[in-house]
């Protein structure tokens, strides 16, 4: 075993020490090891391109630095599990035994496919970002211009309440009552001077060439028609003339207070929209979310009606292979390997009983010794305080006056005690 065999012999979960002394058994964990492996190598591509989009701006090159260690935390969180996975035992409770591992599994499965499904799909997602971001440029144009067209009318309704404003509507009422009257009138000065003309020609009505009585009626009945006309064309021209000096005395009223208004009013509604462009043109940035977002929003393109499949279709690949170790550990029967870990823990289970076992008589055994010394301090103890005790009491005897000068000595010199 070289060492390159021997790491992903280790990294399938073998003891290397006891492989060594199964050559049947290599195989079987190099093939989890290699699996785990590269695991851990997409793992750290993808986690990459994941950092790369979050902090590329921050740490530039050294991007790697996080990718290795995301990669590392799985390669380690893999291996763990495909140790902790027993294949002794019925497939039932050796299955049960694992499920949490799997499920853990199929979530490190979807969190390592993303990144890669984004950079798979980067032209489709770019595309669909730009499509988002256009709609909404759209919607804050059209939203700027019904906010716009609300303020023109606003400051339309603020003029015509001016007294100003309340003169310019009746006059525009009558001129458009006149303005519907006058093509009849037209109509009916044309139609008298061609009856004058025929009358007065005797082409008509008497039948009297000259200027008779019948012609100068006509005539009559045509000047008056023209003359109500005329009327109507000058009270027009008035009524607009009127208008205009109205306007015109309203202009420098709407110039110097209602204009400066609205005008700041639509300076202010024409930043909100820069801003609100710039704050998309910042939001769709090609962020995880937003990649995301986008990516769920192709999958459900009623045009593209692949790409829900084909989105799946590698998510659920990387989490067959975050899952093919423990699936591969699940479906195959212990062998020779499994059969020395179950006598080398026998062993290490007897050792210990035995050693147990032992420290327990060592512990009887030297029970009585210690309770024999304890007792024979004790002993010694109570006599030697017996024959001080018997001492004192003869020296008191023989000098009564022993204890009081033992007791002026003690509180004369109390650093002595």
């Amino acid at each position: 075993m070289n060492p390159i065999y021997q790491f992903f012999c280790w990294a399938g979960g073998g003891d290397i020490d006891v492989l060594k002394d199964m050559p049947t058994e290599h195989n079987r964990f190099f093939g989890y090891g290699t699996v785990i492996f590269m695991t851990a190598v997409f793992a750290t591509l993808s986690s990459g391109y994941a950092f790369w989009l979050l902090l590329e701006e921050q740490i530039g090159a050294f991007i790697f630095v996080p990718a290795l260690a995301w990669g590392a935390f799985i390669f380690v969180i893999d291996r763990f599990f495909i140790i902790t996975i027993s294949n002794r035992g019925s497939f039932l409770n050796r299955f049960l035994v694992a499920l949490p591992r799997l499920i853990l599994a199929v979530f490190v499965g979807i969190i390592i496919s993303k990144p890669l499904e984004f950079r798979i799909f980067q032209r489709e997602i770019s595309d669909q970002l730009i499509a988002l971001k256009t709609q909404e440029y759209e919607d804050v144009d059209s939203l700027h211009r019904e906010s716009i067209t609300k303020l023109n009318n606003d400051k339309d309704i603020e003029i015509s309440k001016m007294s100003g404003g309340q003169e310019i509507a009746p006059l525009e009422a009558r001129i458009k009552e006149w303005e519907s009257k006058l093509p009849e009138q037209e109509k009916a000065v044309k139609a008298q001077a061609e009856k004058v003309n025929c009358e007065c020609n005797g082409a008509c009505g008497t039948g009297i060439k000259g200027r008779g009585p019948a012609c100068k009626f006509e005539e009559q009945v045509y000047q008056r028609l023209l003359s109500e006309k005329n009327r109507i064309e000058a009270d027009i021209r008035d009524a607009y003339t009127r208008i205009e000096a109205v306007k015109a005395g309203l202009q420098n009223q709407i110039d110097l207070t209602i204009s400066p208004k609205y005008q700041a009013r639509a300076d202010s509604l024409e930043q909100a929209k820069k801003v609100r462009k710039q704050l998309l043109d910042i939001n769709y940035k090609p962020s995880i979310l937003n990649q995301q977002i986008a990516l769920a929003k192709i999958q459900q393109d009623p045009e593209k009606p692949t790409a829900f499949y084909t989105v799946w279709f590698i998510t659920l690949l990387f989490i067959f292979i975050e899952m093919a170790p423990m699936l591969l550990k699940l479906m195959t029967s212990s062998g020779a390997y499994e059969s020395r870990l179950v006598q080398i823990e026998a062993a290490y289970s007897t050792d210990g009983r035995l050693r147990r076992t032992l420290d327990l008589e060592e512990y009887k055994s030297n029970r009585g010794l210690v309770q024999r010394l304890a007792r024979s301090q004790r002993t010694i103890i109570q006599k030697a305080l017996d024959a001080w005790h018997k001492t004192q009491l003869d020296q008191i005897r023989d000098d009564p006056e022993y204890f009081n000068n033992v007791f002026n000595e003690n509180r004369d010199n109390p650093q002595r005690n």
